[in-house]
């Protein structure tokens, strides 16, 4: 049984090129992760899509892009500036970030209590003020978790990733399915997402220092997440604002559309985006070279596309049966969507192999690009055309121009 076993690990590696071995015991793990990811996200999605109307479905989703778009204040580029540290033996890095992360937070929760005065002096809303307001006290303890998994990441240690990720999801999920069907207001069904966040991070963190007597020194992490955060900034607050600018511009109702729109694709990509954290490690000793012979392998460009022209033509089929007959309308915008998982892949493939190569500018550079291209293109669409299906399109030809001038460059520099 070892024997065959090896001689199939053996086989996959002459035939793709690819270490099998090594991305078999990483991404088995991180592709754990990604499948309970899905699961309790695509059951959540059922649950909010069949439960509630349109309208709080989209008034849950503007709460929790708010709180995620602050998380800019937590200096995300400390993430991967820990992964670069942990590489090199600077463990304490790991600490040292969390630390620090902690204190810029606050700058967060300032913002939060901005968004919240906001809600009471010109709308005199009660209930999204005080849910705001509450999220401004707990942000600061929020972000440790992608700290800690940047951490185990870098040291290959995938199943210690797997797990306290999973722990951290399972949290969250118990705490939506209990608020779900306790039926409260929608509002407070956000306000049980921040809270949730923040209890599970805290748990976490502590296990982590009581399981993980880290050693070594701290490196450059900080100094190289203000730079990677100084220089990404944009991917950051970008990521999230398409659903803040969609809701002002084209109302709740089409919110929940789009965001319907979304998941099914995004559940692809998130299984993809699987193979760079695993690959991290690889892609740091990995010549331009070696790279451009693994991706333009005919095999994957085939699997890759077959996958998607699928996953389009069962979505007209899926996103009803799944999501209920009212969101028949989210079946082209998904269709469209779907186009873009090649181009995504790989755009996101090249990325990660200029910060594995520490390139943290150039790699900047192409993600913020990227970024406010596909935000402007959205806004100028969506006021122009006020259609969802024309909306993510226009983030589809985006995506696709970026990936063609990204590897083009990256050939000839």
């Amino acid at each position: 049984m070892e024997k065959g076993i090896t001689r199939l690990v053996s086989l996959g590696k002459r035939l793709t090129g690819v270490d099998v071995a090594y991305f078999a015991k990483g991404g088995f793990w991180m592709g754990m992760l990604q499948a309970w990811i899905m699961l309790t996200g695509t059951l959540l999605s059922i649950l909010f899509a069949r439960m509630l109307p349109k309208v709080e479905f989209g008034q849950y989703q503007l709460i929790v892009s708010v709180f995620a778009t602050m998380s800019i204040a937590a200096l995300p580029g400390l993430n991967s500036a820990i992964m670069q540290e942990v590489v090199k033996g600077h463990d304490k890095s790991v600490l040292r970030a969390i630390s620090y992360r902690i204190k810029t937070s606050l700058i967060g929760s300032l913002g939060l209590l901005c968004v919240a005065g906001f809600f009471w002096y010109t709308r005199k809303d009660v209930l999204f003020s005080s849910v705001f307001l509450l999220a401004s006290l707990v942000f600061p303890f929020t972000t440790m978790i992608s700290a800690l998994a940047s951490f185990f990441n870098a040291k290959q240690k995938f199943s210690s990733s797997f797990w306290y990720q999973s722990i951290d999801r399972t949290i969250l999920f118990g705490c939506l399915i209990g608020a779900l069907f306790l039926r409260i207001p929608v509002v407070w069904i956000g306000g049980t997402y921040i809270v949730a966040t923040a209890a599970s991070n805290i748990l976490l963190y502590f296990i982590f220092r009581y399981k993980n007597p880290v050693k070594g020194g701290e490196g450059e992490v900080i100094r190289k997440g203000k730079q990677l955060t100084l220089v990404l900034w944009g991917v950051k607050l970008l990521m999230h604002a398409d659903r803040l600018l969609l809701g002002y511009i084209l109302g709740m109702t089409k919110l929940a559309v789009y965001t319907i729109s979304l998941l099914i694709p995004d559940a692809m990509d998130t299984m993809l985006n699987t193979l760079n954290s695993v690959a991290f490690a690889k892609l740091s000793k990995t010549d331009k070279k070696t790279l451009w012979g693994k991706i333009g392998r005919p095999w994957l460009v085939i699997v890759g596309f077959a996958g998607v022209a699928i996953v389009y033509q069962l979505l007209p089929w899926l996103v009803p049966l799944v999501f209920g007959q009212q969101y028949l309308d989210s079946v082209r915008p998904a269709q469209v969507y779907v186009l873009i998982i090649p181009a995504l892949f790989l755009f996101r493939l090249c990325c990660s192999w200029l910060l594995a190569q520490g390139r943290n500018k150039r790699y900047a550079l192409y993600l913020n690009g990227y970024h406010a291209a596909a935000i402007i293109a959205l806004v100028a669409t969506a006021l122009l055309t006020r259609s969802v299906t024309a909306v993510i399109a226009s983030r589809v030809i985006t995506m696709y121009a970026f990936a063609f001038f990204t590897i083009f460059r990256l050939r000839v520099t």
